[in-house]
């Protein structure tokens, strides 16, 4: 309900539904109440997953693409191209000092890259203001950028770069998009999953049922039975010394007789 429908419980709205319904009822249907709850107490503080903060990066050699926001509402910060070393100047360059000169325009664009996505998400104290910094594009740039991360950046950026067919924007609304189908998915699954643990909790609940009871009503009747056992153990130590004293009074008795 939270998820999909908008819905956001409070604590008080929680304390407020489990005092209505988990009462003295049928040990099943509030075990049932009680459980749901507890699910609830523990979604309220999430928000809908298309609600989260991302940061998005779309790069390739010569130009990179850089937004923060929601998958239905994201600004671009930054949209830049940037000169790139990629063909021989007049004057018969060598391979070798081509190759060099390609490297370092490569290696400064991720630099500058690496600036700019510390300043739209990291604050001063280098905490990730987002909840996850995804990285795609079109060419090889992406995992060179990702093999150039901070290693404290590790947790905050994910590792699984994603393939765009475009750059600039149109390439930040197809990144975008394929986020948030990703996503829908993954929910999609997490909820089969969470069904399919209900059920099979509640099979688990109905053969504890048929075979006397789950594992926490045998568990009392061990302890019941157990009880009745130790009071019956009482009693008979109780008779056994009650006799042998009535025996011994007897015995007494017929020795002041003679």
């Amino acid at each position: 309900m939270q998820e999909h429908s908008g819905v956001c419980l409070k604590n008080s709205d929680v304390d407020e539904l489990r005092a209505r319904f988990v009462g003295p009822k049928e040990h099943k249907a509030r075990d049932l109440v009680a459980t749901s709850l507890d699910v609830l107490q523990v979604l309220q503080g999430r928000k809908p997953l298309q609600n989260h903060i991302y940061g998005y990066v779309v790069l390739m050699g010569d130009h990179h693409t850089i937004a923060r926001g929601t998958f239905r509402a994201y600004e671009i910060l930054h949209d830049k191209s940037v000169r790139i070393a990629n063909r021989h100047g007049r004057g018969g360059q060598s391979q070798n000092r081509f190759a060099r000169l390609a490297e370092e325009t490569r290696v400064q664009h991720l630099n500058l890259v690496l600036d700019r996505m510390a300043e739209a998400f990291f604050d001063g104290e280098g905490r990730c203001s987002v909840e996850k910094i995804v990285v795609g594009g079109p060419g090889p740039m992406k995992q060179q950028l990702l093999e150039h991360l901070p290693e404290k950046w590790a947790e905050a950026v994910d590792q699984n770069p994603v393939t765009v067919d475009h750059t600039s924007a149109l390439g930040m609304h197809e990144l975008v998009q394929l986020l948030e189908e990703r996503c829908a998915l993954v929910s999609k699954v997490e909820l089969q999953r969470q069904r399919q643990r209900m059920r099979k909790e509640g099979r688990k609940d109905q053969k504890g049922q048929q075979r006397g009871g789950g594992r926490k009503e045998r568990q009392e009747k061990a302890n019941e039975r157990r009880k009745r056992e130790e009071e019956e153990e009482e009693r008979l130590r109780e008779e056994r010394e009650r006799a042998l004293q009535e025996h011994l009074e007897r015995r007494k008795g017929k020795k002041r007789q003679n």
